[in-house]
């Protein structure tokens, strides 16, 4: 792989940029998964919307960092061979950033998933 370091540049400034999003937006996400329903289901209606932003900020993140990991998935999958037979920091660097992108990725859509439920629960 001739151009690694340029791949991690690209890819740490993405995995940094999207986490720095899903950061500033999980005391909202929390929030949105702590609402308790009402009595009556026809009173959530400020609750749902509230889960429904939340739930639409977690997607965002999770198909942000879904596609960055699909995006730099051949050029991981073909360093991977290179690294058993010569290790390279860069790449071995690459390597973890991408890991970083699929547990975002995961953890995002999880959440994401649980708002969905939540917000199912929510709806009369």
């Amino acid at each position: 792989m001739t151009n690694a370091g340029d791949l991690l540049s690209a890819a740490s400034i993405l995995l940094g940029i999207i986490t720095f999003l899903y950061g500033l937006w999980h005391a909202e996400l929390d929030a949105a998964e702590s609402i308790q329903p009402p009595r009556h289901l026809e009173d959530a209606g400020p609750h749902r919307r509230t889960v429904a932003i939340a739930r639409r900020k977690a997607l965002t993140v999770s198909l942000a960092a879904a596609l960055f990991v699909l995006v730099f998935a051949p050029e991981v999958i073909g360093a991977l061979d290179e690294m058993f037979d010569d290790y390279n920091a860069v790449e071995v660097s690459l390597l973890v950033v991408w890991a970083g992108l699929i547990w975002l990725a995961a953890h995002s859509g999880a959440t994401a998933w649980r708002l969905h439920s939540h917000h199912r629960r929510l709806t009369p």
